[in-house]
Parts: structure tokens; sequence; C-alpha cells
């Protein structure tokens, strides 16, 4: 997630990461805080874990997703 900021942002050299780690927390959160002189804006991103604690259930269908517009002849959206 870092690197798409990084690139669709202000550049590798300026982006900025901070990791947390809650146990509190059920979920693997992402939280993206943009601030620049014409905005200050914030996201959270909750991903459900899936069976494998080490990844979210998102990363699964994002691959399945991919594959699938690989062999698409037509594509509307993302």
């Amino acid at each position: 997630m870092t690197a798409a900021l990084a690139l669709a942002g202000v550049g590798a050299d300026r982006t900025r990461v901070e990791v947390w780690a809650d146990p509190t927390l059920d979920t693997n959160r992402h939280t993206v805080n943009v601030a620049s002189s014409a905005v200050r804006a914030s996201m959270t991103i909750d991903n459900i874990p899936s069976e494998n604690p080490k990844t979210g259930l998102i990363t699964a269908l994002s691959v399945i997703s991919l594959l699938r517009k690989r062999h698409a002849s037509f594509v509307v959206g993302s």
C-alpha cells in the first residue's frame, strides 16, 4: 500500500509511514491521512481476516479480479 501511495502522491522520499500494532483490533486496519495546502483528508479501511492470519480476504479477491481482467475483452470500472 505504501508504494502505491508514494507513486500516486508526493513520491517515495516524501511519503511517511507509521506501523502500529494494536492487539485490541480484530481487523487489519489501514489509515491514510493526506495533508496539503488545499486539503486534509483521511480514509480508513478495515480488512476482515481470512483463515490465513498473514493476509486478508481482500488480497485473494484482488488477485482473482486481476486474473479475470487479464483475459477480458472489455472492462468497465476498476
